[in-house]
């Protein structure tokens, strides 16, 4: 069970890599198409951070739930 919540963490770790990658990309790209008035890009990258960021979540909720509670 160690060995499938050491393995949850790095993809969770990985996961936070991706989405911090996005999360810069998403304001570097706003900044730009809002200088440029076109919102549509900015929109796919937020649907893309958004998904990411609900991998995130889930991978974390595995890891609690085999770890367990704590004191």
């Amino acid at each position: 069970m160690q060995n499938v919540a050491a393995e949850l963490r790095a993809r969770e770790q990985e996961v936070e890599r991706e989405w911090t990658w996005l999360h810069e990309a998403l304001n570097t790209i706003a900044r730009v198409r809002a200088e440029q008035g076109d919102a549509a890009a900015f929109r796919l990258m937020q649907r893309q951070a958004m998904v990411v960021g609900q991998r995130r979540v889930e991978l974390r909720m595995q890891i609690a739930a085999l770890e367990g509670p704590r004191s």
